[in-house]
C-alpha cells in the first residue's frame, strides 16, 4: 500500500473543516492557532488494496419490464426496440372485409421519445437525428435472451421508406399494409418487429429512450398533450369504410435489445465504471495501516475523476457507502436489491450530478476513515459507489436507477497522477497534541 505524503501544506487548514474555525476550547486556548495547523499532516492514498463491481437486480421489475426503450448507436454500444403484439384481439373487433388493404387507409409505428431525450444534442447543438428501420421478426424469442443479438428478421424492411426524424416527441412510421392483413388472418405468424437504426450514411451518434407499454406517462418526462394516453410503441391501423375507424395495439412484449453494450471493466487500471438500468456498481478498498499509529483523522476525502467523453445519461445521484470484506460477488455474480440494502452502510451522497459535464466529484467519508484507524474493519475500509437507491433518505434520491441507463466513467489507478482515484486524509498525531507522555 503506497500513502504519499503531502508534505505540511499552508492550506492543510481548509481540509480540516470545522475543527479550526471552531471557538477555542480549553485544549485550544493552550494551542495557538497557527501552532494547531502547523500540526496537520495531509496525505493521499492512491494504491487500492482492492476492488470489484457489485452487479444489482431487481426481482420485482424483470428486464421486459423496464420502463424506457433504448435505441440507436452510440460510440461502440447499440440497441434496438424489440416488440411483440397480440394480433388475435382483432379477431373480434373487425370483420374479414373490413381489414382489406384497399380499406387500410394507413398502418402506422407510433414511439414517443421521453422528454429528456429530446433535448439531446450532437456537437453542433442540434438535436440528434436517425433513420429508421423497421422489420419483421421471423423467429420466436423469449425475453431472458435479453440484453443480447436481435432474433432473426426478414431484411426487407416493414417501412418502404426509411425514415429520418428529428428528436421530436412523436414519431410515426408508415408500414407495409399487407402485412397486418397477413397477421389478422393469421396471428401465430407474428414473431414481432425490431426497429434498429438503418446503416446508412447520416445518422447521429447517441442512444435515444423512448417510451415503453409500462411508461409513467404522468409528469414532465414527456410531452404535455399525451398526458393521460398510453404511451408505448403502439400499432395504429386507420380504415376509410366506416370512416374514421381505427385501432391501436399496445405490445404484449417490448424490450431494448443493447446487444452491444460495452462490458463493465474488472482491471481497475484504465478505468471504472457506474452504470444503472443493468445495475453495476464498483467498490474500491483503501488499507490504512501504513498510517502512524495513535491519529486523530481531522478530514478524508474520497476522490474520483469522471471521464466526461465515455459517460452519459442524466442527471444522477451518487451514493457513498461502506461494505463489510465479505460483500465483494464474483464478477458473474450478481445480488438482489435486498441484499445490496442489508450489506451497505451509508456515508454520504450527493445528489444531480451531471455525467457529461462534472469531472473531480470529491465525497467527505471523514467516519469512515476515523473507523478505520480504530480497528473497526477487518481489513481495508472498502466503500461502494452506488447511484440514489430507494432505501437511502431522501436527500439521495434521483431518478429510479432501473429508469434511465446512465454511465459514470471513472479514470483508473494508471492514469496520470491528478486523475486516479484517491483517498485525501489530514490527520493530526495525539501526541503532538497532548506533548507526549509525562
Amino acid at each position: 500500500m503506497a500513502i504519499l505524503l503531502a508534505g505540511l501544506l499552508a492550506g492543510a487548514g481548509v481540509l480540516a473543516g470545522g475543527c479550526t474555525s471552531e471557538h477555542s476550547n480549553i485544549v485550544g486556548a493552550e494551542l495557538p492557532q497557527a501552532h494547531f495547523d502547523s500540526l496537520l499532516v495531509p496525505v493521499r492514498v492512491e494504491q487500492l488494496a482492492g476492488h470489484g463491481n457489485v452487479r444489482v437486480t431487481e426481482p420485482n421489475v424483470p428486464y421486459a419490464d423496464h420502463q424506457i426503450l433504448y435505441f440507436g448507436r452510440q460510440g461502440t454500444e447499440e440497441s434496438s426496440i424489440l416488440a411483440r403484439y397480440d394480433f388475435a384481439t382483432f379477431a373480434d373487433t373487425f370483420s374479414q372485409a373490413v381489414v382489406d388493404t384497399a380499406n387500410i387507409k394507413s398502418f402506422r409505428l407510433f414511439l414517443y421519445l421521453v422528454d429528456f431525450y429530446q433535448h439531446e444534442l450532437t456537437a453542433d447543438s442540434t438535436r440528434i437525428s436517425k433513420y429508421y428501420e423497421i422489420l419483421e421478426v421471423t423467429e420466436p424469442f423469449t425475453t431472458d435472451q435479453f440484453p443480447g443479438p436481435p432474433p432473426t428478421v426478414n431484411p426487407n424492411p416493414l417501412n418502404p421508406v426509411l425514415d429520418e426524424r428529428d428528436a421530436n416527441a412523436i414519431l410515426f412510421f408508415y408500414l407495409d399494409k399487407q402485412k397486418f392483413v397477413n397477421w389478422y388472418e393469421d396471428p401465430a405468424s407474428h414473431q414481432g418487429i425490431l426497429v434498429q437504426e438503418a446503416d446508412v450514411p447520416g445518422n447521429d451518434p447517441g442512444l435515444l429512450g423512448f417510451a415503453g407499454k409500462g411508461f409513467p406517462y404522468a409528469g414532465s418526462l414527456i410531452d404535455p398533450d399525451l398526458q393521460g394516453t398510453l404511451v408505448g410503441p403502439a400499432l395504429n391501423v386507420e380504415f376509410r369504410d366506416p370512416p374514421n375507424t381505427f385501432a391501436r395495439l399496445l405490445p404484449s412484449v417490448d424490450l431494448s435489445t443493447l446487444q452491444r453494450l460495452d462490458p463493465i471493466p474488472q482491471d481497475f487500471t484504465e478505468n471504472f465504471t457506474l452504470r444503472t438500468y443493468l445495475r453495476s456498481y464498483p467498490y474500491l478498498a483503501f488499507d490504512l495501516d501504513l498510517l502512524p499509529p495513535a491519529v486523530f483523522i481531522e478530514r478524508a476525502v474520497l476522490g474520483v475523476v469522471n471521464d466526461t467523453a465515455r459517460s452519459y445519461g442524466p442527471l444522477q445521484s451518487i451514493v457513498i457507502s461502506e461494505i463489510g470484506p465479505d460483500f465483494a460477488p464474483a464478477p458473474e455474480d450478481t445480488v438482489t436489491l435486498s441484499q445490496l440494502r442489508a450489506a451497505v452502510d451509508r456515508v454520504t451522497g450527493r445528489t444531480n450530478i451531471d455525467p457529461v459535464t462534472e469531472t473531480r466529484l470529491e465525497f467527505n467519508v471523514t467516519s469512515t476513515a476515523q473507523r478505520a484507524v480504530n480497528g473497526a474493519f477487518a481489513g481495508p475500509a472498502r466503500l461502494i459507489l452506488t447511484a440514489g437507491e430507494s432505501f437511502f433518505p431522501s436527500e439521495d434520491l434521483g431518478p429510479n436507477p432501473d429508469f434511465y441507463l446512465m454511465r459514470y466513467v471513472f479514470h483508473g489507478t494508471g492514469a496520470a497522477d491528478s486523475l486516479r482515484p484517491y483517498l485525501k486524509i489530514v490527520y493530526t498525531r495525539a501526541d503532538d497534541l497532548t506533548g507526549g507522555a509525562p
